[in-house]
């Protein structure tokens, strides 16, 4: 994450002074268009591998309204071309919902729970009461939220990962009571146009993985265990949204 922040930062002071010298310079591809393009691509690529519609989507439109005249398309506006991918981004994920592969049952492993707005918040749970085996529960997560509004709670449960789409919609998601599969857990969360509010034990040990494209991701609360044998990893994106974690 260190390296990636370094490049990043990096680039945007190119950025900087390409943009202060543009107008004093004879060259019509100046540093500011290439460092910025730059950007774009690492956003792109970023969004290939996390397969995300929304970061591919918008990175292709940052590249337009980057290039727009060189691509012949002056006349569109920005606002345009965002709202394109706005619509687009949502087109993508309503047809094409988010898909990962884990091992089937039988091998150790289970099925995801997928927690979509129609199923109730009590389909969040996982009670580790059923059974005395540890493993009753997969531990693997996948919420759903697009232009709606839920609390979801995931309580008595053994976490081992957690995916979140959150699209145009306000999503708030508790984790005081969730306990780390063999002390470990990742968690991967996507936000366009939306809010969404990560309540997450201090006790663990965070490692946090931003990524921002015009959208904010905010830290609350207690300082999380630097010590602590149980650690969770979270990779979160924000595109024109935010993120507030809570660590109670």
């Amino acid at each position: 994450m260190k390296n990636k922040n370094l490049l990043m930062g990096l680039l945007l002071i190119i950025a900087a002074a390409g943009l202060l010298t543009r107008n004093h310079s004879g060259l019509s591809f100046g540093l500011w268009d290439i460092a910025i393009n730059v950007c774009i691509l690492v956003l792109l690529i970023k969004g290939i591998i996390d397969r995300s519609f929304g970061k591919i989507i918008f990175a292709l439109a940052f590249l337009v309204i980057v290039n727009k005249e060189m691509l012949g398309l002056a006349k569109l506006s920005t606002l345009t071309i965002l709202g394109a991918a706005f619509l687009a981004t949502i087109g993508f994920n309503l047809i094409f919902p988010k898909v990962k592969k884990y091992p089937s049952a039988g091998a150790g492993e289970y099925a995801p729970i997928l927690v979509h707005n129609s199923v109730k918040e009590a389909a969040v749970y996982i009670d580790s009461t059923e059974s005395d085996d540890s493993d009753t529960g997969s531990g693997i997560f996948d919420i759903n939220n697009v232009f709606n509004e839920h609390t979801k709670y995931l309580g008595n449960s053994c976490l081992k990962r957690l995916d979140i789409s959150n699209v145009f919609g306000a999503l708030t998601i508790h984790l005081e009571e969730v306990d780390l599969k063999d002390n470990k857990a990742a968690l991967d969360a996507s936000n366009v146009f939306g809010k969404v509010d990560l309540y997450v034990p201090a006790r663990y040990k965070i490692r946090l993985d931003p990524c921002m494209v015009f959208g904010s991701i905010n830290e609350y609360g207690q300082t999380p265990a630097v010590d602590s044998p149980m650690e969770l990893t979270m990779d979160i994106s924000s595109i024109f949204g935010s993120v507030d974690i809570h660590y109670v």
